[in-house]
């Protein structure tokens, strides 16, 4: 159980912390490390924080619509992360 939470812990650093250092300084184009990180890592990631934000708009949906906010919830929830996972150029962070 250690070694999964460790494993998990360095994941989530790499995640983090491997997109900045693969930037290519000298212009737009993203470089090889940057696309492999986001390939193996972010990817990943990004597709289950979709299902996360799913996950999380249906169980909160009957007070979600109660407030009126069905629309906003389901673009930050649901479609920011979809876009980002599905639509968003390989290797570039910001999108």
């Amino acid at each position: 159980m250690i070694n999964k939470k460790k494993f998990l812990v360095t994941l989530l650093i790499v995640a983090i912390t491997l997109p900045t250092y693969a930037q290519d300084p000298r212009g737009d184009e993203p470089s090889a490390a940057a696309i492999t990180a986001d390939l193996l890592v972010v990817r990943p990631l990004s597709f289950c924080a979709t299902i996360l934000g799913t996950a999380v708009f249906l169980v909160g949906l009957p007070v979600i619509a109660a407030s009126n906010s069905t629309q906003q919830a389901a673009e930050k929830l649901i479609e920011d992360p979809v876009k980002y996972t599905f639509q968003r150029p390989l290797g570039q962070s910001s999108y």
